[in-house]
Protein backbone atom coordinates (compact mmCIF):
# COMPACT_ATOMS: atom_id res chain seq x y z
CA UNK A 1 0.00 0.00 0.00
CA UNK A 2 2.81 2.40 0.89
CA UNK A 3 4.52 1.57 -2.37
CA UNK A 4 1.36 2.40 -4.32
CA UNK A 5 0.93 5.72 -2.48
CA UNK A 6 4.55 6.55 -3.10
CA UNK A 7 4.17 5.81 -6.84
CA UNK A 8 0.98 7.87 -6.94
CA UNK A 9 2.82 10.70 -5.18
CA UNK A 10 5.66 10.51 -7.74
CA UNK A 11 3.16 10.49 -10.60
CA UNK A 12 1.38 13.65 -9.40
CA UNK A 13 4.67 15.33 -8.51
CA UNK A 14 5.86 14.62 -12.06
CA UNK A 15 2.68 16.11 -13.51
CA UNK A 16 3.07 19.23 -11.35
CA UNK A 17 6.72 19.64 -12.35
CA UNK A 18 5.81 19.18 -16.02
CA UNK A 19 3.01 21.78 -15.77
CA UNK A 20 5.35 24.23 -14.04
CA UNK A 21 7.86 23.68 -16.84
CA UNK A 22 5.18 24.46 -19.43
CA UNK A 23 4.01 27.56 -17.58
CA UNK A 24 7.37 29.00 -16.55
CA UNK A 25 9.68 27.68 -19.24
CA UNK A 26 7.24 28.23 -22.13
CA UNK A 27 8.99 25.84 -24.54
CA UNK A 28 6.51 26.68 -27.29
CA UNK A 29 7.24 30.41 -27.25
CA UNK A 30 8.26 31.92 -30.54
CA UNK A 31 11.77 33.25 -30.12
CA UNK A 32 12.71 36.02 -32.56
CA UNK A 33 15.85 35.68 -34.68
CA UNK A 34 19.07 37.03 -33.26
CA UNK A 35 19.38 40.80 -33.41
CA UNK A 36 15.63 41.37 -33.86
CA UNK A 37 13.39 42.88 -31.13
CA UNK A 38 10.87 40.71 -29.28
CA UNK A 39 7.88 42.17 -31.16
CA UNK A 40 9.03 40.52 -34.43
CA UNK A 41 6.23 37.94 -34.37
CA UNK A 42 3.56 40.42 -33.33
CA UNK A 43 4.52 42.52 -36.38
CA UNK A 44 4.10 39.47 -38.60
CA UNK A 45 0.72 38.71 -37.02
CA UNK A 46 -0.51 42.29 -37.52
CA UNK A 47 0.47 42.31 -41.19
CA UNK A 48 -1.14 38.91 -41.77
CA UNK A 49 -4.39 40.07 -40.08
CA UNK A 50 -4.66 43.13 -42.33
CA UNK A 51 -6.49 41.89 -45.44
CA UNK A 52 -6.17 45.10 -47.46
CA UNK A 53 -2.43 44.74 -48.07
CA UNK A 54 -0.74 44.10 -51.37
CA UNK A 55 2.97 43.50 -50.83
CA UNK A 56 5.04 43.26 -53.98
CA UNK A 57 8.68 42.28 -53.81
CA UNK A 58 10.80 43.19 -56.81
CA UNK A 59 13.90 41.27 -55.77
CA UNK A 60 15.20 37.74 -56.17
CA UNK A 61 17.15 37.74 -52.91
CA UNK A 62 14.90 39.54 -50.40
CA UNK A 63 11.87 37.90 -48.78
CA UNK A 64 9.48 38.42 -45.91
CA UNK A 65 8.47 35.70 -43.44
CA UNK A 66 6.55 32.83 -45.05
CA UNK A 67 3.17 33.53 -43.47
CA UNK A 68 3.07 37.05 -44.95
CA UNK A 69 1.56 36.77 -48.40
CA UNK A 70 3.64 38.58 -50.99
CA UNK A 71 3.72 38.72 -54.74
CA UNK A 72 7.05 38.41 -56.46
CA UNK A 73 7.61 39.76 -59.95
CA UNK A 74 10.59 39.78 -62.23
CA UNK A 75 9.18 42.63 -64.36
CA UNK A 76 7.54 45.84 -63.18
CA UNK A 77 5.12 45.63 -66.10
CA UNK A 78 3.50 42.58 -64.45
CA UNK A 79 2.21 44.70 -61.55
CA UNK A 80 -1.49 45.50 -61.75
CA UNK A 81 -2.18 49.20 -62.12
CA UNK A 82 -5.85 49.09 -61.17
CA UNK A 83 -5.39 47.33 -57.86
CA UNK A 84 -8.17 48.25 -55.42
CA UNK A 85 -6.34 47.20 -52.25
CA UNK A 86 -6.09 49.90 -49.61
CA UNK A 87 -2.40 49.41 -48.75
CA UNK A 88 -0.11 48.75 -51.70
CA UNK A 89 3.64 48.40 -51.32
CA UNK A 90 6.48 47.78 -53.75
CA UNK A 91 9.78 46.68 -52.23
CA UNK A 92 12.51 47.21 -54.82
CA UNK A 93 16.14 46.19 -54.40
CA UNK A 94 17.81 48.75 -56.67
CA UNK A 95 21.26 47.19 -56.33
CA UNK A 96 19.97 43.90 -57.68
CA UNK A 97 18.12 45.41 -60.63
CA UNK A 98 20.41 48.35 -61.26
CA UNK A 99 19.19 50.89 -63.76
CA UNK A 100 15.63 50.52 -64.93
CA UNK A 101 14.55 51.23 -68.49
CA UNK A 102 12.72 54.47 -69.26
CA UNK A 103 9.45 52.57 -69.61
CA UNK A 104 9.98 50.88 -66.22
CA UNK A 105 10.73 54.25 -64.63
CA UNK A 106 7.54 55.70 -66.15
CA UNK A 107 5.58 52.71 -64.88
CA UNK A 108 7.10 53.04 -61.40
CA UNK A 109 6.16 56.72 -61.41
CA UNK A 110 2.62 55.86 -62.49
CA UNK A 111 2.29 53.21 -59.78
CA UNK A 112 3.58 55.64 -57.14
CA UNK A 113 1.83 58.85 -58.14
CA UNK A 114 -1.43 57.69 -59.70
CA UNK A 115 -2.06 54.23 -58.26
CA UNK A 116 -1.04 54.99 -54.67
CA UNK A 117 1.72 52.41 -54.26
CA UNK A 118 4.14 53.12 -51.44
CA UNK A 119 7.67 52.23 -52.48
CA UNK A 120 10.59 51.01 -50.41
CA UNK A 121 13.91 51.28 -52.25
CA UNK A 122 16.67 49.12 -50.83
CA UNK A 123 20.44 49.44 -51.35
CA UNK A 124 20.65 52.73 -53.25
CA UNK A 125 24.19 53.68 -54.24
CA UNK A 126 26.01 56.39 -56.14
CA UNK A 127 26.41 54.46 -59.39
CA UNK A 128 22.71 53.82 -59.98
CA UNK A 129 21.30 56.89 -58.23
CA UNK A 130 20.93 58.98 -61.40
CA UNK A 131 18.35 56.50 -62.72
CA UNK A 132 16.19 57.11 -59.64
CA UNK A 133 16.81 60.84 -59.26
CA UNK A 134 13.24 61.56 -60.37
CA UNK A 135 12.05 59.86 -57.19
CA UNK A 136 14.86 60.37 -54.73
CA UNK A 137 16.47 63.58 -53.51
CA UNK A 138 20.25 63.98 -53.84
CA UNK A 139 20.68 63.85 -50.07
CA UNK A 140 19.56 60.20 -50.11
CA UNK A 141 21.84 59.03 -52.92
CA UNK A 142 23.73 56.52 -50.74
CA UNK A 143 21.00 55.46 -48.33
CA UNK A 144 20.25 51.75 -47.95
CA UNK A 145 16.55 52.13 -47.04
CA UNK A 146 14.48 54.85 -48.76
CA UNK A 147 10.72 55.17 -48.32
CA UNK A 148 8.54 56.91 -50.90
CA UNK A 149 5.06 57.65 -49.61
CA UNK A 150 2.34 60.29 -49.40
CA UNK A 151 -0.07 61.73 -46.89
CA UNK A 152 -3.00 61.30 -49.25
CA UNK A 153 -3.04 59.48 -52.56
CA UNK A 154 -2.23 61.98 -55.28
CA UNK A 155 -1.14 64.73 -52.87
CA UNK A 156 1.68 65.53 -50.45
CA UNK A 157 4.34 63.09 -51.65
CA UNK A 158 7.39 62.72 -49.48
CA UNK A 159 10.59 60.75 -49.02
CA UNK A 160 12.16 59.45 -45.86
CA UNK A 161 14.88 57.06 -44.86
CA UNK A 162 15.37 54.47 -42.19
CA UNK A 163 18.81 54.43 -40.70
CA UNK A 164 19.43 50.87 -39.66
CA UNK A 165 22.51 48.66 -39.75
CA UNK A 166 21.28 45.35 -41.08
CA UNK A 167 23.54 42.45 -40.21
CA UNK A 168 21.15 39.70 -41.25
CA UNK A 169 18.08 39.06 -43.39
CA UNK A 170 15.72 38.99 -40.40
CA UNK A 171 16.74 42.51 -39.35
CA UNK A 172 15.94 43.79 -42.84
CA UNK A 173 12.59 41.97 -42.73
CA UNK A 174 11.88 43.58 -39.36
CA UNK A 175 12.70 47.05 -40.68
CA UNK A 176 10.42 46.54 -43.70
CA UNK A 177 7.60 45.28 -41.47
CA UNK A 178 8.07 48.32 -39.20
CA UNK A 179 7.65 50.68 -42.16
CA UNK A 180 4.63 48.77 -43.49
CA UNK A 181 2.89 48.83 -40.10
CA UNK A 182 3.64 52.55 -39.67
CA UNK A 183 2.08 53.29 -43.05
CA UNK A 184 -0.94 51.06 -42.44
CA UNK A 185 -1.54 52.35 -38.92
Amino acid sequence: MKKQLFLLYLFFAGIIIFLLYLIIGNPFARIPPEGVPDDYFSFIDEIVEEQENDLIIYSNSMTLPDNIITKEYSLLSEILQNNQKLNKFIILDVQEYGELSDSDMQLLSLLYENNCYKIILLNMNETIFSNYSGFVSDIYRNEKFIILSFLGCGIDYYQSIMEYNFTNEEQLEYAIMTVILDMIG
